[in-house]
């Protein structure tokens, strides 16, 4: 290996090295076509050692993936990175000497992704220059004079015939940087809206909120704050959906983890960016600069163009709870036993349900966001000894009626059974009927298994049969609660339901300690109470929405007999049966009695 790397060195110039005999060579004159001339750039070859002391050789696998790179980035339709097989393949065709073999890792990138000169971004991942890369990358090609800039599919010229300098090379380096001719862009309706630019001079002034950028915000004006060198107002046709995916902003994994935690922590309710009113004098927002103001005014507040997903455009991931991927070790059992029945998931915060199944988009135009359809399909997972602590701390009737309130129509109760129902804290009978009630009264689908891996063998079976159900069919979004609700349906259909919920809706709508109205408080205190269901407190809410409502229907009653047969007629379900007389009696003692209750 050390002798092949000495005979490179040698027939790439290293004249001056020992040779076999060890007596040194002398250094042989430069012919007088080839005296390099001083005002030729030569860039110096330093000492390899820092990122900025480095110097790939000739004919390396690292110089061809900062060649590659570079013509990348100076490519005026291209992305300006590059996916590790998009480097192979390039690699392959135009420096077949250090294309890698098709195993193992490649060293070069492994190589550069160490000394900072180029990063990893997107999953899946993209590779671009860093400015050092760049800068690097830059003195390259002007020691080879741009030649690998020419992006070509043919050979690499012979190793003893160096490329000829020309004389522009300078000038066409400074063409492809500056001055690169654009391709025309074109903005149809519904591609683009209209903002504000205001010059960062008008958004100085005394205290954090100058007074024009507060009328702004009062009048519900969509701007931006940037540098203008003429005039102090523009407006610009802002692109809504963008084509180059590597230009904007985004979120690394650290930065996403982040932002999850914060989001979960204030309800998501920071992540709505509207132009609502103006906040208090007292705490005035502050100014964002130039690059935040450019941010907030590309993420602001302009309704997302419904999704639609054509045959071929998706594919079916299962998307699972990140509670379902805790436990010992670092990948559970659950996950093992997906990864081993090849099921295509990805661990997720899901705030109701611990598996769903999204649509997600297979060529975004953002490939950090791809568009995703949450189908209809939902499953919650028990086992037998979590079933027994949610039925005895209330979370297993909380649980059922917020997912009925999910949106999704298709609703699987996964019940597991873990070691003997005789080492329960409840009898056996007690889970049977919990089981049973779930099914026939709620409207679950109720499935049994006997372990983990069975229950990782029916996700892979829903999955597969999902594929196949949706295969052929064009979805869309729909907002939450509109026409395609599965619960305003007249009925089952034999084809799939193809109006869906994109999975921020879902996932906001379904947040457990969002900001809710007085007819939802009431409709829990209401469960709270023994024997209301959350069919049953629904049927009530619908009658009389707020508790004040009841109590004046209270008020309006002659005498204590006719309080507690008040409820007693009200219909509740799908049968329509009557709320009965002893719950409503335990329902007036509660909101009429004003002492104590025995």
């Amino acid at each position: 290996m050390l002798d092949q790397r000495l005979q490179q060195h040698r027939s790439s110039g290293g004249d001056r090295a020992p040779d076999a005999s060890g007596a040194k060579r002398p250094a042989p004159e430069w012919p007088p076509a080839e005296v390099p001339e001083a005002s030729m750039p030569v860039p110096s070859q330093p000492k390899a050692g820092s990122s900025s002391s480095y110097w790939p050789a000739r004919h390396s696998g690292a110089r061809a993936v900062l060649v590659l790179l570079h013509r990348e980035h100076l490519n005026p339709s291209g992305h300006s990175c590059l996916t590790k097989e998009e480097l192979l393949q390039r690699c392959a065709q135009e420096f077949p000497r250090v294309a890698p073999g098709s195993t193992g890792p490649w060293p070069a990138l492994r190589s550069l992704l160490h000394r900072n000169l180029v990063y990893r971004t997107h999953q899946p991942a993209r590779y671009s220059l860093t400015p050092q890369g760049l800068e690097l990358a830059q003195k390259l090609a002007e020691s080879e004079g741009l030649s690998s800039l020419n992006v070509r599919s043919g050979p690499e010229e012979p190793s003893g015939e160096e490329p000829e300098v020309p004389g522009s090379a300078s000038a066409e380096l400074g063409a492809s940087e500056g001055s690169v001719q654009q391709p025309p862009l074109e903005l149809r309706p519904g591609e683009y809206r209209v903002l504000l630019c205001v010059d960062v001079g008008e958004a100085k002034g005394a205290g954090h909120r100058p007074e024009l950028l507060r009328q702004l915000q009062r009048l519900h004006v969509t701007h931006m704050v940037r540098k203008l060198h003429v005039g102090d107002f523009v407006w610009v046709a802002q692109e809504t959906r963008p084509r180059d995916p590597c230009k904007g902003y985004s979120l690394t994994p650290q930065g996403l983890e982040l932002a999850q935690k914060l989001a979960e922590s204030e309800g998501l309710s920071s992540l709505n960016v509207r132009s609502g009113p103006e906040e208090p004098s007292g705490e005035e927002p502050e100014v964002p600069g130039s690059a935040s103001a450019e941010l907030g005014a590309s993420e602001g507040s302009v309704q997302q163009p419904p999704l639609e997903l054509r045959p071929g455009e998706y594919r079916v991931l299962l998307c699972v709870d990140v509670g379902e991927a805790k436990g010992a070790g670092h990948r559970p059992e659950l996950l093992r036993q997906l990864q081993r029945l090849h099921v295509t998931h990805m661990v997720r915060k899901l705030h109701v349900g611990d598996f769903v199944w999204v649509a997600q988009e297979t060529r975004p135009r953002d490939p950090s966001r791809p568009g995703e359809l949450v189908l209809d399909h939902i499953v919650e997972r028990k086992r037998l000894d979590d079933l027994c602590s949610s039925i005895i701390d209330g979370r297993f009737r909380e649980q059922k009626f917020r997912l009925k309130r999910c949106g999704l129509g298709r609703r699987v109760y996964l019940v597991e059974e873990h070691g003997s129902v005789h080492n329960l804290s409840l009898p056996e009978s007690t889970l049977l009927q919990a089981v049973t009630n779930t099914q026939v009264i709620d409207g679950f689908f109720v499935k049994r298994t006997a372990d983990i891996k069975e229950s990782a063998a029916y996700l892979a079976l829903l999955t597969r049969g999902l594929e196949r159900l949706y295969q052929g069919y064009t979805l869309r979004s729909r907002p939450w609660g509109t026409s395609g609700d599965p619960e305003s349906g007249s009925g089952p259909s034999p084809n799939p339901l193809c109006s869906l919920l994109t999975f921020n809706d879902f996932n906001a709508g379904a947040i457990k300690n969002k900001a809710q109205s007085v007819r939802e408080v009431f409709a829990r205190q209401l469960m709270q109470v023994r024997g209301v269901s959350g069919e049953k407190a629904a049927a009530l809410v619908d009658r009389y929405s707020t508790p004040a409502s009841l109590l004046a229907a209270y008020d309006a009653c002659a005498t204590p007999k006719e309080q507690e047969m008040l409820l007693s007629t009200v219909k509740c379900g799908q049968l329509q049966r009557n709320l009965g007389p002893a719950l409503s009696r335990t329902l007036s003692q509660l909101y009429c009695s004003y002492g104590p209750l025995t």
